[in-house]
């Protein structure tokens, strides 16, 4: 597997080479692989503590393929991971043993389906320590068939669990039904009882009451009908004579504007009857043109007749304005009585359903004390029934508590069978349908460096940005409790670290000039900037 990429901005990943991570790895270990200088002054200047040495070493893993799923087996046997097997006795206890498998969990499995797929598979191992694996591929397999068998078993007793929740739910129902079918029963007759009694109860002059009651009501109903009619006539006379008054108005109006019309143009012919006497007048004393005076007779007397006229009509006019004026006052009184005898059945309607209520009222009133006796045979009957509802219920409440007793405790009994199996579940990954394949190994890359003695790890993957920013770094805990295994196994890898140490110490003479040949390229891709590619140079100076 690949240590680091490159992500492009197209979302495209490139895998660096094994050199290329080295660098990686000694930039990440000397803590300068995040940092950005403005200056190789403060670069050298920086107070840091030196690096003893950095390592390459290949974790082994096994992908074991059963049934259709991937087991990862940590061949170092250093992951010992706590799996629960349940199972179910006839009296449904659970019953739970937990045993210790060295598989990984949920982290490595999905950071594994995660992986990407730009890794190097044909690139020879080299520059670094491939731990040789503590565990055999038999012992791989075995401990995949003992985890696939824990989940079978885990799965039956989670469905043994649902079997007896639907069973106990189906005699729960059926209980219940046989209950609600006695209640039905009990209800059938005690309300045959009290329909009985109430039917007496009604029977008891009922017919008489409500006969009274109806015959009141209708009697009632009458007068109501009759104040209905009479506000329908007089509301209609009322419209009538709105109407007739609106039509005199409009006509009234009518006159007004002819009125003053005719006194307009009888005064306008007045004042051209004066202008002709006066112009006649003026023309006498002369007597010099007959013609002029006889032409201003004639227009004299015209205009006479015009006015006379006129004055004819004005008289018509008011004439006629004086009888509808009269015609308007009498219609107006008509209507301010029609409105008086309208409040007043108005009034009348408005009493009826109070006086109604009261008479309704006494009626009633005075058939009840006949009804009282069988009120209390009535009420006896009830309180029976509700007794014997009572006892059905208290029944009932009993199978419930019973029920949900039972159910709480196989709920819980199952929450924590399901959560064993989807522990189990994260270990296994949904293989390809047409793999053929059993067991493979895979081999993880991680760096290991000492920095004053203190032994610590740099994990997969470190993803980069174009211009080198680091966006994702950092594994899921692929080697938890992996320095404790080193420090733990150190006599016997120091010694093979030993014989090898020029050629796995990634900042040692040896491998300078290929680490420094491949920060240069990193620095061309504009991964690493000069101030890092400064200090790979001075590494081990």
């Amino acid at each position: 597997m690949n240590f680091a990429y490159v992500r492009s901005r197209d979302g495209t990943i490139r895998a660096l080479s094994q050199d290329q991570c080295d660098v990686i790895a000694i930039l990440e270990a000397s803590d300068t692989l995040r940092k950005r200088w403005r200056s190789a002054l403060k670069l050298f200047r920086e107070e840091r503590k030196k690096v003893d040495f950095i390592f390459k070493i290949y974790h082994p893993v096994y992908l074991v393929r059963l049934e259709g799923k991937i087991i990862a087996v940590d061949g170092m046997g250093v992951q010992e991971r706590c799996i629960n097997q349940d199972s179910i006795g006839d009296d449904m206890a659970l019953s739970t043993k937990s045993v210790f498998r060295p598989v990984f969990g949920v982290d490595l499995c999905k950071w594994l389906a995660e992986w990407e797929e730009t890794t190097s598979e044909t690139e020879e191992i080299r520059g670094g320590f491939a731990l040789p694996p503590v565990i055999t591929k038999e012992d791989a397999k075995r401990i995949a068939r003992e985890v696939k068998s824990i989940h079978d078993l885990n799965l039956e007793t989670v469905q043994k669990l649902e079997n007896r929740i639907s069973v106990m739910n189906e005699e729960y129902n059926k209980a219940l039904l046989g209950l609600v079918e006695e209640e039905k029963s009990l209800l059938e007759n005690y309300d045959k009882k009290i329909s009985l009694k109430s039917a007496e109860i009604e029977g008891l002059e009922t017919y008489s009451e409500m006969k009274m009651i109806s015959e009141l009501k209708a009697n009632f109903d009458k007068k109501l009908e009759s104040i209905k009619k009479q506000k329908a006539e007089i509301e209609q006379a009322r419209h009538k004579t709105l109407k007739s008054i609106s039509g005199l108005e409009s006509e009234k109006a009518k006159l007004i504007l002819l009125k003053n019309s005719l006194s307009s143009k009888i005064s306008s012919l007045n004042l051209k009857l004066e202008k002709i006497h006066e112009e006649m007048q003026r023309l006498k004393p002369n007597g010099n043109d007959p013609k002029a005076v006889s032409q201003h007779l004639v227009d004299s007397e015209k205009t006479r007749r015009e006015i006379d006229n006129l004055n004819r009509e004005l008289e018509s006019c008011v004439s006629r304005f004086n009888q509808i004026s009269g015609e308007i006052a009498k219609m107006t009184d008509s209507l301010n009585d029609l409105d008086r005898q309208l409040a007043n059945l108005n009034e009348k309607e408005s009493l009826l359903p109070s006086k109604m209520e009261e008479e309704v009222n006494k009626v009633r009133n005075c058939f009840a004390g006949r009804r009282e006796n069988l009120v209390k045979e009535l009420m006896g009957l009830t309180e029976e029934k509700e007794r014997a509802l009572a006892e059905i219920r208290a029944r009932e409440r009993q199978e419930r508590t019973k029920y949900n007793k039972e159910l709480c405790r196989l709920q819980f009994l199952i929450a924590k069978a399901k959560e064993d199996l989807r522990a189990l579940d994260s270990l296994m990954l949904q293989g390809e349908a047409d793999a053929e394949w059993e067991l493979e190994m895979m081999l993880i890359p991680f760096y290991v460096y000492s920095i004053e003695g203190d032994l610590r790890i740099i994990e997969p993957q470190i993803h980069f940005a174009e211009g080198g920013k680091v966006v994702k770094s950092g594994g899921a805990c692929l080697v938890m409790g992996g320095c404790e295994h080193l420090q733990g196994n150190w006599d016997a890898l120091s010694v093979l670290l030993f014989k090898a140490r020029e050629r796995f110490n990634l900042i040692s003479i040896e491998n300078r000039s290929r680490i420094i040949s491949a920060a240069e390229s990193l620095r061309s891709m504009r991964v690493i900037n000069d101030f890092q590619l400064s200090y790979i140079r001075a590494v081990g100076d």
